[in-house]
């Protein structure tokens, strides 16, 4: 798992679910959600964090069967908040009313919040999707006056590939809607993000904001991240500046984020990050530039069942020569490898006081059905929906398979690290699962022949 290194004081609120369950807010601890491939984060930023709008969208077992893999749909999320004083759990916030569609994509949600000892109606959120299951709006709307009424909503473009290339948020107005941002993104013929650029609208015109650079090495590892932003409407002025190493088995071993002083880049942040024999990440140790000597300033430590489930996120600074807690997050995982119950707890500055706590629970059914799940391998596959010829990039030796709705495998073969070209004319038209097992790692991708 790969973390962000983000510039200067973007500071990240990590929602894991409507509750809002958030990791640390400090300008220290601005690490991005576990599992998020850095390039990929700029995506997951750019909507305000809309995918974990998307909560309740299906979690996958990574050992799925099949074509069929176990999914569960969650019904509802109750978040309670820890009452310091009496050191009790009270009710914060609940989403109830979760609607899916026949691809099991969620399409609607109701969040209630606890007010004087009742249950009040609080944010509507209705979700919409292309032939391909991508998100393409998400309308949110909230309780005035007994009635819905509408707040803001975000409209996403996506190219062939089911790339995310343009994210437009609009405010409610009265009666119409009104520009207000828009994200844009470019990609290179693997896929990789090579640019993400924020506007404002203003007097009827997008203004430009910010713009991330990235490039990538040959498998595909992000190795370096520009921010620019936009000075008096002329010119992009640098910003920050980050350069990212990984080592054999692609895991990002080191990262420094440098500040544009006007006239060079100068150090900034350092991390060091340290896996487990399964490359899982279990420690990113964090440094800041001081007097032209890297200085400990902080940590996060990450712990796994023997299924390779998160189940632990402690955070901690660097004062005086010790440790000192700063934040916990844990997680409860279920036989099937599903989250059902997630905590939060931050402590004060010196460690010992707890002053802030969440707790929220996930309750959710279990369905077979398929999922697009393509994010662990670093990997590209193109063009999804095909037609003729079914393109795979990946940066190690993997064993693919073809399955189709029935569970049956269609096509079976080894592929060499790189791209390798797939023949599926002869494929019937329809939905089928690509099935990739590499560097010890599964997956199962949705692809679809035209």
């Amino acid at each position: 798992m790969k973390k962000l290194l983000m510039f200067l004081s973007f500071i990240i609120l990590v929602s894991y679910s409507n509750a809002q369950i958030t990791q640390p807010v400090s300008p220290i601890f601005n690490y991005k959600p576990a599992s998020i491939s850095t390039t990929d984060y700029q995506e997951w930023l750019a909507p305000d964090n809309l995918q974990a709008s998307f909560n309740t969208l299906p979690e996958k077992i990574k050992n799925a069967q099949k074509a069929k893999s176990l999914i569960a749909l969650r019904d509802s999320i109750y978040t309670w908040r820890l009452d310091i004083l009496n050191n009790e759990w009270i009710p914060e916030r609940k989403t109830i009313n979760i609607v899916y569609d026949a691809h099991n994509n969620e399409t609607s949600e109701m969040e209630q919040q606890w007010q004087w000892e009742d249950w009040s109606n609080s944010v509507l959120r209705t979700f919409s999707y292309d032939a391909n299951n991508n998100s393409t709006n998400y309308l949110h709307k909230v309780w005035n006056n007994n009635a819905w009424e509408n707040a803001y909503q975000a409209s996403l473009i996506y190219n062939i590939n089911n790339k995310r290339t343009s994210v437009l948020w609009q405010s409610w107005n009265s009666n119409s809607w009104y520009n207000d941002r828009q994200y844009t993104f470019s990609y290179d013929s693997n896929n990789n993000i090579v640019s993400s650029a924020l506007q404002y609208w203003n007097n009827n015109i997008w203004e430009n904001s910010l713009i991330y650079t990235n490039t990538y090495d040959v498998n595909n590892n992000n190795t370096s991240v520009m921010l620019q932003t936009w000075n008096d409407s002329t010119a992009w002025v640098n910003t920050s500046f980050d350069t990212l190493i990984y080592d054999a088995n692609n895991n990002e071993t080191s990262e420094i984020n440098y500040i544009w002083d006007g006239n060079a880049w100068v150090n900034f942040l350092k991390r060091i990050y340290t896996y487990n024999f399964n490359n899982n990440l279990t420690n990113i140790l964090s440094y800041s530039w001081n007097n032209n000597v890297w200085d400990t300033s902080s940590q996060a430590n990450y712990t796994y069942d023997s299924q390779n489930n998160l189940i632990s996120s402690q955070y901690q600074t660097w004062h005086a020569g010790n440790w000192v807690n700063y934040a916990l997050q844990s997680r409860t995982i279920d036989e099937n490898n599903f989250t059902k119950d997630l905590s939060f707890l931050e402590w004060e500055s010196t460690g010992t006081k707890i002053i802030r706590g969440y707790r929220t629970s996930y309750y959710f059914h279990k369905v077979m059905g398929i999922y697009n799940y393509s994010s662990l391998l670093n990997k590209s596959v193109y063009p999804n929906p095909a037609t003729d010829l079914l393109t795979i990039e990946t940066p190690f030796k993997s064993t693919i398979e073809i399955i189709n709705i029935q569970g049956q495998t269609i096509l079976k073969q080894q592929l060499q690290q790189g791209k390798t070209e797939l023949d599926v004319s002869e494929l019937a038209k329809g939905i089928y699962i690509l099935r990739m097992n590499s560097n010890n790692k599964t997956e199962l991708i949705k692809i679809v022949k035209e």
